[in-house]
């Protein structure tokens, strides 16, 4: 398995619109940060987590080739505001492309993008062209229950996002935790044994958080020494978190992430 950051910035990515890096150095490339993805490759799948706003450059830079599957963390703009390029996006494979999401995160997305879901092809401003024969095919995911994304076994995990629900996904020994203040004992303890943990650290303390939405420095170091999985990428940084000054406070076995970073398992 191989396990790729395209994006590990967080909601606004680095530099924010306007040129605005906060606390990055901005002649630290890995300061240079896409809204949060991670690409997952095992075998004949390549499974993509979250198609947010800069999923058109992500696949491009990174030069990811058709996707198997997309699977959804949450509803979040920056998590699911690359869905209308699949109309174009359908040209490029010869099978069409599932996509899973919880019931909450796929009745947003809906709400959204509705001519992406209308088959009344004779309302021109209701619905979208599709390119190639290839077509998304939309499916509801359940916390807690495994499912199949091609030859991958795929199970999703519980974890709270301030006064909603997001997911997180156990991949054989890979896990991806984003967008997450806490999780329930089973989602922990579903964490268990693992080789490599991608893990939002959002910022450095909570003060930052009134929402409190997001992971930071302390809790992530506590949860890490409580699941001690064999290694750590901590990912979707905001602009306060600069990564030379994260890796150094940073202990053995946890890395601070950047886009591009790839991890063979």
């Amino acid at each position: 398995m191989n396990v790729t950051i395209l994006g590990s910035g967080s909601a606004y990515g680095v530099p924010n619109a306007g040129n605005v890096w906060g606390a990055c150095d901005p002649k630290n490339e890995k300061n240079r940060r896409f809204c949060a993805s991670v690409l997952v490759e095992e075998g004949d799948s390549r499974i993509l987590i979250d198609m947010g706003p800069d999923f058109h450059h992500q696949m491009n830079r990174f030069n990811v080739g058709p996707l198997s599957a997309v699977l959804f963390t949450h509803g979040h703009n920056d998590h699911i505001a690359g869905i209308p390029e699949l109309a174009r996006y359908m040209q490029c494979l010869s099978r069409d492309l599932d996509l899973f999401a919880s019931e909450e995160s796929l009745s947003q997305i809906q709400k959204l993008f509705p001519w992406l879901f209308n088959d009344n092809s004779a309302d021109q401003f209701s619905t979208t062209k599709f390119y190639g024969q290839a077509r998304p095919a939309w499916h509801t995911l359940s916390p807690g229950q495994s499912f199949m994304a091609g030859n991958t076994s795929i199970l999703p995990l519980r974890q709270q996002h301030g006064s909603m629900e997001s997911i997180g996904f156990r991949i054989g020994d890979f896990a991806y935790s984003t967008d997450l203040r806490s999780m329930p004992e089973e989602s922990f303890s579903a964490l268990s044994g693992l080789k490599l943990w991608v893990l939002e650290m959002n910022d450095w303390d909570s003060a930052h958080d009134k929402f409190a939405k997001h992971n930071y420095f302390d809790q992530a170091m506590e949860w890490i020494a409580r699941l001690k999985p064999q290694t750590t990428i901590l990912t979707h940084f905001s602009i306060r978190v600069d990564h030379e000054e994260l890796s150094r406070r940073l202990p053995p076995g946890v890395i601070a992430g950047y886009d591009g970073f790839k991890v063979a398992l």
